[in-house]
């Protein structure tokens, strides 16, 4: 392996067509997915193209509607039965079971999964697990046992969901359904199941440090709240005061134009958050001799970059390791500009695809979260994980909060 750990080297680590992402992962995806070497090679760039296609900014508003009422029924499952009392919950827990459901029918479309809320709940179970030891997935078996009856859970299920997908073109509404069609059927499964991960293992950790960072920065958290009393999320802004909030008759599905609207430092909040949480590596596999400055790195190498690393320069993020979102000031946010050196989403040809999304479900669902909820921390923010590599970075240990619906 060789590390670069100089950002002035990204360009040539994104660009170059002699460091192939391809080639580094189709190993890892056959352990981790069941996808056979063959198909991976042969799909890979077209996967890419068309999930960018479908999760498009110009997509984005009939996601963004049908996303805001999944996760305000969630929402309210989880606290409604004690409105106006304060619920004690752990801040992870809270988050997977408001986010995981809704983000999975979005991606698959309940006709396609045809899962109970029990089911649901299982299947989130069997992700956690799976996801927790992902990057031990080219072990051998006998060594990961119970991984391997979680990873056959989930794809066991991607095979049922494959079975329901429209034949006709014209009928896919889903991003996963455009998956599931432009690939071979035997590993069409696969391909579902690194979709489902590749959907819930950074937007939910980001999710949870982006709540514990604000919860934690009361000067934010007040910016935040004055932010969001000029953002309506009801009929009548005042049902957010006074009356049953619980009815959901009065909610109404936000648009992508009513979400540009919702408080901005929630989103730098968030970019300030994933800036602090990034993977701690990401890989390109050699396929030519390439040369970085005065080093030439030979074929077969794995050129590594750190997200983790490159985040804490302190040449681009001054005083790197404080949360503050106000460094975000400088940037667009509507235009999802990022500052120098922030690499978390790639770079290149093969820039994460689904980022606008992303960065759209997170900065709904954690505006709908401060709008309904009043949050207090009980316990200190945890620190991360040293064993999460792959995917954004787990908390180490448990976070309690009070929750009151407003």
């Amino acid at each position: 392996m060789t590390f670069l750990l100089d950002y002035k080297d990204s360009s040539t680590y994104f660009k170059t067509p002699s460091a192939s992402f391809k080639e580094a992962a189709i190993d890892f995806t056959t352990a981790a997915a069941s996808i056979e070497p063959t198909s991976f090679s042969e799909h890979h760039t077209k996967i890419h193209d068309i999930f960018k296609g479908q999760l498009t900014m110009h997509h984005l508003d009939p996601l963004c509607q049908e996303l805001s009422l999944s996760f305000y029924h969630e929402i309210l499952l989880q606290v409604r039965e004690r409105e106006g009392q304060e619920v004690e919950m752990e801040l992870m827990d809270f988050v997977r079971k408001t986010m995981f459901g809704p983000v999975v029918k979005q991606l698959f479309g309940q006709s396609n999964l045809q899962l109970s809320e029990e089911e649901i709940k299982s299947m989130l179970t069997n992700f956690i697990k799976y996801d927790a030891d992902f990057k031990y997935a080219q072990l051998p078996a006998i060594f990961n046992r119970e991984w391997g009856s979680t990873k056959e859970y989930l794809l066991n299920i991607m095979k049922k969901v494959v079975g329901r997908v429209p034949k006709q073109a014209d009928c896919l509404k889903h991003a996963a359904e455009h998956i599931i069609s432009a690939v071979d059927p035997a590993n069409a499964p696969g391909y579902s199941l690194m979709v489902l991960w590749a959907s819930q293992a950074n937007a939910i950790p980001i999710s949870f440090w982006t709540l514990s960072f604000i919860l934690s920065h009361p000067n934010v958290y007040k910016k935040i709240k004055e932010e969001l009393k000029e953002w309506p999320l009801f009929q009548k802004d005042m049902m957010i005061f006074g009356i049953n909030v619980a009815d959901e008759t009065s909610f109404n599905a936000v648009k992508e134009e009513d979400l540009k609207a919702a408080p901005p430092t929630i989103k730098r909040a968030i970019l300030e958050a994933i800036r602090l949480r990034s993977p701690g590596m990401i890989a390109r596999k050699v396929t030519e001799p390439i040369k970085i400055k005065e080093y030439t790195v030979p074929a077969g190498h794995y050129l590594m970059m750190s997200p983790y690393h490159s985040h804490r320069n302190q040449t681009y993020f001054p005083d790197p390791e404080t949360f503050n979102p106000e460094r975000w000031l400088e940037c667009d946010i509507d235009k999802n500009q990022f500052l120098p050196g922030f690499i978390a989403f790639g770079g290149g040809r093969y820039q994460c695809p689904g980022r606008w999304f992303a960065l759209m479900e997170l900065h709904l669902y954690i505006s709908m979260i401060l709008k309904l909820l009043d949050m207090t921390l009980i316990d200190e923010v945890p620190k991360p994980s040293p064993l999460h590599l792959t995917g954004s970075q787990q908390p180490e240990g448990s976070c309690f909060v009070k929750i009151k619906l407003k």
